[in-house]
């Protein structure tokens, strides 16, 4: 069975990246889509080096988001 979602907490609070009804990853904070993306990997990659939208408090580039999909939390479908 494969991921609908992967999460990554930070100090600033939890990020995702979730498969939305339009069949793209997104990444979402606070409820916010920062962007979406044909895979999860990319979104990753991009939130990791802040080449998304920037949430509320900024840059976050600085957060130590991996860019390894593999480092961050799966969750399947229930």
């Amino acid at each position: 069975m494969r991921p609908v979602a992967y999460s990554h907490k930070t100090r600033h609070g939890t990020f995702w990246i979730a498969i939305q009804q339009d069949m793209r990853w997104h990444i979402v904070f606070d409820g916010d889509s920062l962007g979406s993306y044909a895979s999860p990997q990319p979104a990753a990659e991009e939130l990791a080096n802040g080449y998304t939208f920037w949430p509320s408090f900024g840059d976050p580039s600085g957060l130590g988001i991996p860019e390894d999909l593999g480092d961050w939390t799966p969750h399947l479908p229930r």
